[in-house]
């Protein structure tokens, strides 16, 4: 081997580690919050309701749906978001990254308000479909016969 393709190798092998090592440590709620800033970031919502949202996932260790796998599989699109697309299981990172979004989105009032505006965005809890009853108004659970 040549003193060029050894350095050429030691150099993509060290590139290699070192983003593999960050995408196993890094924290999965910067990661959260990076996905919600860049999909939501532009809409103007406060940076606190975001925050609060990721406090109480953390309470309620609401990331533990995501297994060990899928977490690595989000980071490592959220961080390397440019070349995301040309990354394996780019479908499946929407879809998980959706998911987040749509978590993140049932906690606040944005669907029951009647501007829909993000500006008076307030955020309630993470939505527990057991716990809360169906805010549908014709719901059975809404007006109950009891």
């Amino acid at each position: 081997m040549k003193r060029r393709k050894f350095i050429l190798l030691g150099a993509a092998t060290l590139l290699l580690s070192f983003t593999a090592g960050s995408i196993y440590f890094i924290s999965f709620d910067y990661v959260v919050k990076l996905i919600l800033n860049r999909k939501l970031g532009s809409t103007g919502i406060d940076p606190d309701v975001i925050d609060q949202f990721l406090a109480e996932a953390k309470k309620l260790n609401h990331w533990s749906k995501f297994s060990k796998s899928k977490k690595i599989l989000i980071s490592g699109h959220a961080l390397f978001h440019g070349i995301s697309t040309l990354l394996p299981f780019n479908s499946k990172f929407r879809q998980y990254s959706d998911e987040i979004i749509g978590d993140f989105m049932l906690g606040t009032n944005y669907f029951y308000s009647k501007d829909r505006s993000f500006e008076n965005l307030q955020y309630f809890g993470i939505r527990n479909l057991y716990l809360s009853p169906c805010s549908h108004p014709f719901s059975n659970m809404y007006f109950s016969n009891s």
